[in-house]
């Protein structure tokens, strides 16, 4: 199962849906989308392999925690998401990780 919403823009998708655990391939660019939102969608779905989340105002803190689990992501777009800091530890878990 692949659930897939890309290019979707100004749609201001928030927080508050959880995806099925079978999700491995997510884009979700460009949708207003905040780190606490991001939180509360990923929290189920730790077999990702692909997540494209750029575009979102993720910023300016990315957190060690918001990855926690994610040992099977391959790829992961941040780009133009506002981010200025990254916590140490924030990619620990992934460990497979191909492009950053």
């Amino acid at each position: 199962f692949s659930f897939d919403l890309r290019n979707i823009y100004q749609n201001n998708i928030k927080g508050g849906f959880f995806l099925p655990k079978s999700v491995v391939k997510l884009k979700m660019q460009y949708n207003d989308l905040t780190l606490d939102d991001m939180k509360e969608i990923l929290q189920n779905s730790k077999d990702i392999t692909f997540l494209n989340i750029s575009g979102n105002p993720l910023g300016p803190n990315l957190t060690a925690d918001i990855f926690a689990g994610f040992d099977r992501i391959v790829y992961l777009e941040l780009s133009e998401s506002g981010l200025k800091r990254i916590e140490s530890g924030a990619f620990q878990a992934m460990k497979k990780i191909v492009k950053l």
